[in-house]
């Protein structure tokens, strides 16, 4: 990878870090180590090696990764490190490997100009979209109607903790029928002319219908760009990569968490209390 697409992946990534929130970041030789056990999101607990200021030798390389399952056993949580084009060291992908570590959940991250989505997104239709500063009751209730099933009180609260806490600033997007009821929600946060798009859920009955409204909403108030990650396998993933292409939105790099299998100290039941974020 030559230095100016080196530059660009690393500034995404130092963006898209500032949007996890973890409460707990140590940082290990450049590593990120971050934890936040009541989230159910893989992110918010995992290592972001896009820097090593230590040595990369085997040794070096051992006692690192010792303090890193350290960290994660005395809290209850898998190992997961996430991995991209910039990780460093370079082979650590290939060395995780070596060490029993598979990939668990790939992604892709896209990216267009906010103008861009705005005009391929242009269209009538009846749905009502409003747009906050931040995230409220009506955005938490709404968020929860549309994506539903029975995790959804605890990853609401937690997007909504997570949105307080963030040193960029966020706006949320809500859209509903006519008859007022929630079809599709989101939030973004936005940092250094770019906006980073989350939590994007629209209600099955609403799809194809306009959704794509909250997302066009929140590109007017991005800047000069957007940002958005979408999860890349399975074929509902795919058709939604697919639709972003549609809205003006190009593939830039691809993501993907891996962790041991199983996981290293973690229990059926600490896996069950997580919730979803352990497959």
């Amino acid at each position: 990878m030559d230095a100016p697409r080196r530059a660009a992946v690393l500034l995404l990534e130092e963006r898209a870090a500032n949007a996890v929130g973890a409460p707990t970041v140590q940082v290990v030789d450049g590593w990120l180590v971050r934890a936040w056990p009541e989230a159910p999101f893989r992110r918010t607990s995992s290592v972001l090696p896009i820097r090593c200021d230590g040595a990369d030798d085997e040794r070096a390389l051992e006692r690192r990764f010792a303090l890193v399952e350290e960290f994660y056993r005395r809290r209850g949580l898998p190992v997961r490190y996430q991995l991209g084009p910039i990780t460093a060291p370079a082979d650590l992908d290939a060395r995780l490997a070596a060490r029993g570590y598979a990939v668990e959940a790939p992604t892709l991250v896209q990216t267009a100009d906010a103008a861009r989505v705005v005009a391929a997104t242009a269209r009538e239709n009846e749905h009502e979209v409003t747009v906050a500063d931040a995230i409220d009751d009506a955005w938490n209730e709404a968020y929860g109607a549309v994506q539903g099933g029975g995790e959804t009180s605890r990853r609401v609260e937690a997007y909504g903790r997570l949105l307080r806490r963030l040193g960029p600033p966020c706006v949320t997007a809500l859209g509903r029928s006519p008859d007022g009821r929630a079809v599709a929600s989101g939030f973004a946060v936005l940092e250094r002319g770019w906006a980073g798009v989350f939590g994007m859920g629209t209600h099955p009955a609403a799809r194809r219908r306009g959704p794509r409204d909250p997302a066009r909403a929140r590109a007017r108030r991005a800047g000069e760009r957007c940002r958005v990650v979408v999860p890349a396998g399975g074929g509902r993933q795919r058709r939604r990569a697919a639709a972003l292409r549609r809205g003006g939105f190009h593939l830039p790099l691809r993501l993907s968490l891996s962790k041991p299998r199983p996981a290293r100290g973690v229990s059926a039941e600490a896996r069950r209390a997580h919730g979803s974020a352990y497959p």
